[in-house]
């Protein structure tokens, strides 16, 4: 009976321990952290599979790794993207050593906490980026134990993979050697079903077949009969091979699906660099809007400074907060002479002229003319705060510009 007791304890500590593993603690002092990519089609080689000894296809790949759509948070996928286990939630902020802050934006099954599937630590898996450069990152990566901290929300994010050398694969001829075979289509005659297959495919990428991919060669004849027309192949139905997949007509819709695969890898590049410019360009934005934020708190807490040294004084007073007040009238271009400290009349004028601008007044001859009160004092306060804003902003674009 004590055994069972125990035996049930434990299970509570166990559980309890699990469930309290949130992102609001920072008991674990490590990761392990694995990389993973998304493919493209067409990369020059795909990870390789030790079970079915050869590179997989990008279908394969696909499955395996990511398609490069979006996280488990619904969120397009993005450089410093991390998939975490299900109780981190989405859009905290992790610094992991050696590569610097991310972001949890996704989770799937195999991302796991510690002490499941033999893991020491909880799991993170960082999304790199897509293409064979990414993969043979990744692959370097693998799988390493890191120093983490949680962070506020208001850190960039901004991993470093730069650092991680690239992986030079052993299989690189197998692979090649796979590539020609799935396009053999053009250089030889076509006699097996997946031969066929493969051309309705090609056919179908070029917009010459409209049909199922069936593996049924009598679908394809009417379309290399059109092939050959348009590229001037043949002159009428009647000429020597019309309908024949000969060697001429393999050559001209090699060269036709080469430049198609041309077109098609620059369209996908381009449009690649041009995601990833935009993500670089809110990742600028989002540095530049914390910049101008600190930029905005350092210019409130300099005009409340300034403003604390000011109270209101009486006409012909002496004193080091008239001396403060002609500073700040000074610095809003309201008072062009020099600080005396004494609240004669250029100062009195100075401040009716600023208190009428201001709205504050609407004569001179007001009861609240001249007078430094709440209303005087809070409109100073909020001039010289964007006065100093403009400053300090200048300031540092002159120095970033150099």
């Amino acid at each position: 009976m004590k055994k069972n007791i125990l035996i049930i304890l434990f299970a509570i500590l166990a559980y309890l321990n699990f469930i309290n593993n949130t992102n609001a603690s920072n008991n674990d002092v490590k990761f392990i952290v694995t990389a993973y990519y998304s493919p493209l089609p067409d990369q020059e080689q795909y990870s390789y599979s030790v079970y079915t000894k050869r590179q997989r296809t990008y279908e394969e790949e696909k499955r395996l790794q990511w398609e490069w759509i979006r996280g488990a948070s619904w969120k397009k996928v993005f450089s410093w993207m991390l998939a975490a286990p299900k109780n981190y939630k989405f859009w905290t902020k992790i610094y992991l050593e050696w590569l610097g802050v991310g972001e949890v934006a996704d989770r799937w099954w195999a991302i796991v906490n510690r002490w499941v599937r033999g893991h020491s630590y909880d799991r993170i898996d960082v999304w790199m980026w897509y293409w064979d450069e990414w993969l043979r990152r990744a692959s370097f990566w693998w799988k390493r134990e890191v120093k983490w901290k949680f962070l506020s929300n208001d850190n960039v994010v901004n991993l470093n993979y730069s650092q991680i050398p690239l992986v030079n694969f052993k299989y690189k001829n197998k692979i090649k050697k796979i590539y020609n075979k799935e396009i053999d289509i053009f250089t030889k005659k076509i006699t097996k079903n997946n031969e066929y297959k493969k051309l309705q495919e090609v056919l179908k990428e070029l917009w010459l077949y409209k049909w199922l991919i069936d593996w049924n060669n009598k679908k394809i004849i009417d379309t290399i009969y059109n092939f050959q027309l348009s590229e001037w192949i043949i002159k009428s139905m009647y000429s020597n091979w019309a309908w024949n997949y000969w060697p001429i007509t393999r050559k001209a819709l090699k060269n036709k699906y080469d430049a198609y695969k041309v077109r098609k890898n620059n369209e996908r590049i381009r449009l690649a660099n041009l995601e990833k410019k935009k993500e670089e360009e809110k990742l600028r934005e989002k540095e530049r809007i914390i910049k101008y934020k600190k930029i905005e708190e350092l210019s409130f807490n300099m005009a409340t400074s300034k403003i604390q040294l000011i109270w209101s004084p009486r006409f012909g007073e002496v004193s080091t907060s008239v001396r403060e007040l002609q500073k700040t009238l000074k610095e809003l271009w309201y008072f062009n002479y020099n600080d005396t400290a004494i609240y004669w009349n250029i100062t009195k004028n100075s401040i009716i002229a600023y208190q009428i601008d201001r709205k504050i007044i609407n004569t001179k001859n007001e009861l609240w003319a001249w007078i430094i009160w709440p209303k005087t004092r809070k409109a100073l306060k909020n001039d010289l705060k964007e006065q100093f804003l403009k400053e300090i902003t200048k300031k540092e674009n002159t120095i970033t510009n150099i």
